[in-house]
């Protein structure tokens, strides 16, 4: 005569079974997470070596805007004159803004043509680095986007003037001080960001800052809105 399993043996085993369940449910969910987490800083860190490459080129070569005369075409060895100051503006309060220019600078390009014929030429270009909610984007004057970055909590600027001091000696000071502009020979440009993963997803808490610093040739201006 075969027996059956009693009412209590049937619970006990289900109980059994539930917490089992449970528990590589709860394992599987951990380590899925954590392979969310992890991609989502793989993805994150090449992204933003892309987008660094590309903004470093763009803002070191900042200056203002520079042109070859007329007179000067021709000639061996033109002289470039400034036709305009054009400093880099820096928004004083970029975490405020959510559709807009954050940042923007001019870049003049001189090409010199030694032959005979001297057909020197000019031309400049306006960048911008524009934050679109929490995304920020670097932007040409026509409006095309060369790099992104994602996932942005906050970013600051620090922008202080350049002071020569000796011969070969430079020195930095806070944008409130009194500074010359016979004394002035660029801005040190300070960018620190923050990216975090999406709002209310279960890696929210992870971090990766960034700091990076620039020496330009040209001066700043601070400003609460960047039209151009």
């Amino acid at each position: 005569m075969k027996k059956g399993f009693t009412v209590i043996e049937v619970i006990i085993s289900t109980l059994v079974l539930s917490i089992l369940a449970t528990g590589i449910m709860f394992l599987f969910q951990r380590s899925n997470s954590a392979f969310s987490i992890t991609l989502w800083k793989q993805e994150r860190t090449k992204q933003a070596e892309i987008f660094w490459t590309h903004f470093r080129k763009c803002i070191e070569e900042a200056s203002d805007y520079l042109e070859i005369p007329d007179d000067q075409m021709g000639k061996p060895h033109p002289e470039v004159k400034k036709k305009e100051s054009k400093p880099i503006l820096v928004h004083a309060s970029p975490n405020t803004v959510d559709n807009g220019k954050i940042l923007s600078w001019n870049v003049s390009h001189l090409d010199f043509d030694f032959s005979n014929t001297g057909a020197h030429s000019s031309n400049s270009e306006s960048f911008s680095l524009v934050k679109e909610g929490r995304k920020i984007k670097l932007v040409n004057g026509d409006k095309k986007t060369i790099a992104t970055l994602d996932d942005i909590k906050e970013i600051n600027f620090v922008a202080k003037p350049l002071v020569k001091v000796e011969e070969r000696s430079y020195t930095s000071l806070s944008d409130n001080d009194s500074v010359s502009p016979d004394d002035m020979v660029g801005t040190l440009l300070e960018i620190s960001l923050t990216m975090t993963p999406p709002e209310h997803s279960i890696g929210e808490g992870n971090r990766i800052p960034h700091n990076h610093k620039f020496k330009l040739n040209v001066a700043f201006s601070k400003t609460t809105s960047i039209n151009n």
